[in-house]
């Protein structure tokens, strides 16, 4: 599915590929040259992993290539849309330590208790990576501490901030 109208046909042919290429190699200048039919258009697209722009953005960490496609009206449809493995963009930006997309992707109503096909959330990821701060702020924006995934782990398993993610949800408890 190409996103060029034919009544676009004075702005250049972009093929969903170099779509695909802006969003994974941070390059705004393809998404800059898009009109807003364009790029809101763009947002639906799927590539053959079921990932969309906002997926490999994310999951790639180009803060300004999230931020751009967030700004598009239609991406609070799309910011909670799960790929072939039911990774949302939020898994993808917690699991790699990236505190402005995720902060980004909850601006925009991302689920913070989205669970991918493994039952996992994004705070799984973040407690098993070590990203104290992406885990507070998920939790601030109500993540259940206590989540299980499939293999009945819960974040609290994973070790390397659980006692700091548990101690600021038992504070939290007492505000």
């Amino acid at each position: 599915m190409e996103i060029d109208p034919p009544e676009q046909a004075q702005l250049p042919q972009i093929k969903d590929k170099d779509l695909f290429k802006s969003a994974e190699t941070g390059d705004c200048s393809i998404l800059h040259s898009l009109s807003p039919l364009q790029l809101s258009k763009a947002l639906s697209l799927r590539n053959d992993d079921g990932r969309s722009l906002l997926h490999v953005a994310s999951s790639s960490g180009h803060t300004k290539v999230v931020k751009l496609l967030s700004e598009v009206e239609a991406s609070s449809g799309v910011v909670n849309i799960k790929d072939d493995e039911g990774w949302a963009p939020i898994h993808s930006a917690a699991s790699i330590g990236s505190v402005p997309i995720v902060e980004i992707l909850l601006s925009k109503g991302a689920d913070v208790n989205l669970k991918n096909d493994g039952g996992r959330t994004a705070l799984h990821y973040a407690a098993s990576k070590g990203w104290l701060e992406i885990a507070e702020l998920l939790i601030s924006h109500g993540a259940k501490i206590n989540s299980k995934d499939k293999a009945c782990n819960s974040d609290l398993i994973a070790v390397p901030v659980n006692i700091s993610v548990l101690k600021l949800h038992m504070f939290q408890q007492l505000c």
